[in-house]
């Protein structure tokens, strides 16, 4: 019987009571306090400050993370982007990326989920309001804003638009010409057709 992914996943959530290992296999389990709780998310506290990424770390994670790049598909590259280390039930690994939209006052929370004590799947975990709190410390370290490189990234995808328009135009031209050509020689079929023998 073949197992799919998605099988593991709703085996690995509904199995989510079975201890499994929360960092790594063979890691100790974390055993900080919290030193932030946000009041929306009781559910994880976050242990020692965030850590900023910088523009290359983040697009190395564009690249390899379909949840990341699904939010940034829909709504644009963030201002900030941070690794937030928590402490969290199984099945969630103990890091969270959290990206940073002031214009939309959102911030979204990725993390991954363990199947089998292997870090499997990203997932949304968490999209809200940007605390207050917390975005004075986002700002405070966050010197690089990633909107820059989401303006190349729109220029860049706006030329690469114009040139599969006009790739398109040139072969609906072709086939508009092939077509005229075909409706000619149609026509001169027809004509003789009609001459009597």
């Amino acid at each position: 019987m073949k197992t799919t992914r998605i099988g593991l996943l709703v085996a690995g959530l509904l199995l989510s009571g079975v201890p499994t290992v929360a960092y790594g296999q063979g890691a100790p389990p974390i055993t900080h306090d919290c030193d932030y709780v946000d009041p929306e998310r009781p559910y994880v506290c976050d242990v020692g400050p965030p850590k900023p990424l910088s523009m290359r770390s983040f697009q190395e994670i564009l690249a390899h993370d379909s949840a990341v790049r699904a939010v940034v598909r829909r709504i644009g590259m963030p201002y900030a982007a941070e690794m937030q280390r928590v402490r969290a039930e199984s099945p969630w690994f103990s890091w969270e990326l959290r990206t940073y939209y002031p214009s939309y006052d959102r911030m979204y929370a990725f993390s991954r989920a363990f199947i089998l004590n292997v870090p499997e799947v990203s997932l949304l975990r968490f999209e809200g309001k940007i605390p207050r709190d917390r975005w004075t410390s986002v700002s405070a370290v966050q010197q690089t804003t990633y909107a820059g490189a989401d303006a190349d990234g729109a220029a860049g995808r706006a030329e690469r638009a114009a040139d599969e328009a006009e790739r398109l135009a040139d072969q609906a031209t072709r086939y508009a010409d092939q077509a005229e050509a075909i409706a000619d020689q149609a026509d001169q079929g027809f004509k003789q057709s009609l001459v009597k023998h």
